[in-house]
């Protein structure tokens, strides 16, 4: 009668993990494969984006109040290198997202690596934030939030991997 749990809790830790894997795979192909904008905000990026990659300067005083953009320059300026060379332009934003959504599980299994946690924890723990991420991504869409999210925690990394003793 012992043997029979081990195996039952194998089968349900792998169901516990397709069924948390389940939903940011079929959101991410929607996602990306989803042609048309999803929000104004979309189109605010890219259009900064755009004016990047002609070699103007959207934030200049002399572009108001035509181009009124609250996010800061990083996103726009990184998606200006790409925008020329991949078409549809709202690929580039929401490829960049999915970029850092799978950076981020990185930080993650990197602080999870920093505090010996076992890797069934690891996985299931990235799993878990990662679903967190796509549901608010699913009322949203293409912003900068993901690849501030990723620096913010890269940095939290660098703080607690390296402070001083």
């Amino acid at each position: 009668m012992e043997k029979i749990f081990p195996r039952i809790e194998k089968y349900l830790y792998f169901v516990i993990i397709a069924s948390f894997f389940f939903f940011p795979v079929r959101y991410l192909v929607q996602f990306t494969l989803f042609p048309n904008l999803l929000e104004y905000r979309e189109a605010a990026s890219l259009y900064t984006a755009f004016d990047f990659s002609n070699g103007i300067n959207p934030y200049a005083v002399s572009m108001f109040p035509q181009h009124i953009y609250l996010y800061g320059p990083l996103y726009p300026l990184l998606l200006s290198l790409f925008i020329k060379f991949i078409q549809p332009a709202v690929l580039v934003a929401r490829v960049v997202n999915i970029v850092s959504l799978f950076l981020i599980g990185w930080i993650i299994y990197r602080f999870f690596c920093l505090y010996s946690v076992s890797r069934r924890w690891t996985w299931l723990g990235i799993l878990i934030i990662v679903n967190g991420f796509c549901l608010v991504l699913q009322v949203n869409a293409a912003r900068p939030d993901l690849l501030g999210e990723f620096f913010m925690l890269a940095s939290l990394y660098v703080v607690i991997r390296y402070r001083a003793s």
